[in-house]
């Protein structure tokens, strides 16, 4: 008996040993990692654009609400920089300016009539540099029916259509992507996002051979003799050049200087009578020494006589007249420059064969 229970006693020991072994082989158990609480985020609120629908060119869309809604279509677009025309007035563009013209329909939706003009709609052109302009008191403000100078204020009947056009004052050297349009406070609004080819590029002699967009225009005109270029009101052509080393008429010459003698005529382009005279262009030459003169208001004389031109031209009634820009005797004129009040494009015509 005392064998067995020594060894069962040995037994036991040596089971409670391996225990203790495999007790201290176990895998260590992981250290408990305390998650750190999210950091909240500061809310930005969002820019969301007016509600509207984005238009196409040629597609009828309705803009205002009940009896105060009409139905608008643009037919096209057009960059301008010569002078808008209307009955009673005009809208010249300066040297650093152009209109973005657009054509379209109104037509009334409605069982009633309803007043159409100006006021009717606002234009938002934004520009190729994030600018807005808007049609406004700037000079820009018109509704004029279609083939027509008449600004238009009308009763359109249920079911009538007109066409018009209007004309938006923008920088003469950006493009127009994108075009607002909003019957007044009125939701939704139309966005026209212009492609390549939808707006008519602008023309010459005022584009810009530097640009393959179409949509600058020159600060000034290149021009050659025998051919009529617009200016602010009149529309000019260079006929012929010459010298004079003598006076003219009453029109005295300083010692060492010549006339240069520039033989224009002139075209009433506006609507209305213009007068033609003494400070109605400014005139400059290039001399072969390099040297400019100033925009000045030089000596305008009558085309055959030499009395001091004055005239009231009909609209489209021509007129032929000289100017006379005095020049050292020893230079000739390689430029001769003229323009139509401060600010406007000026006519730059090269000068070859003066005598």
């Amino acid at each position: 008996m005392r064998f067995i229970s020594r060894c069962m006693l040995q037994s036991c020991i040596a089971i409670t040993c391996s225990s203790l072994v495999l007790s201290s082989m176990a895998a260590p158990k992981k250290p408990v990692v305390k998650t750190a609480k999210p950091t909240p985020t500061r809310g930005v609120k969002g820019t969301v654009q007016l509600a509207g629908d984005n238009a196409r060119i040629g597609t009828t869309y309705t803009l205002g609400q009940g009896f105060d809604a009409i139905n608008f279509t643009l037919v096209s677009a057009e960059y301008q920089p010569s002078r808008i025309l209307l009955a009673d007035t005009i809208l010249p563009a300066k040297a650093d300016e152009k209109f973005l013209v657009l054509h379209f329909t109104l037509h009334n939706p409605n069982n009633r009539d309803f007043v159409a003009n100006w006021a009717t709609l606002r234009y938002t052109a934004i520009d190729s540099k994030d600018v807005n302009h808007v049609l406004s008191g700037n000079g820009s403000v018109l509704l004029v029916k279609e083939g027509t100078f008449e600004s238009i204020k009308i009763s359109l009947k249920p079911a009538q259509k007109i066409a018009a056009w209007t004309a938006i004052r923008i920088p003469a050297d950006v493009s127009i992507p994108k075009l607002i349009i909003q019957r007044g406070d009125s939701i939704p609004v139309l966005r026209i996002y212009f492609q390549k080819g939808d707006i008519k590029a602008v023309q010459p002699p005022f584009a810009d051979p530097n640009d393959d967009k179409g949509c600058v225009a020159v600060k000034e005109i290149q021009g050659d003799s025998g051919a009529f270029y617009p200016s602010k009101t009149f529309d000019l052509k260079l006929d012929s050049t010459e010298y004079a080393s003598k006076k003219i008429g009453v029109t005295p010459l300083r010692a060492g200087m010549k006339f240069f003698i520039a033989t224009l005529t002139a075209k009433n382009g506006t609507m209305k009578p213009q007068r033609l005279f003494g400070f109605t262009f400014q005139t400059a030459v290039k001399t072969d020494d390099g040297e400019r003169t100033r925009m000045l208001a030089n000596t305008i004389l009558k085309g055959k006589q030499d009395d001091r031109a004055d005239m009231q031209l009909q609209p489209g009634e021509e007129y032929t007249f000289r100017i006379l820009v005095p020049v050292p005797t020893n230079t000739n004129v390689q430029e001769f420059r003229i323009g139509e009040g401060e600010g406007y494009r000026p006519i730059v015509f090269k000068v070859k064969d003066a005598q």
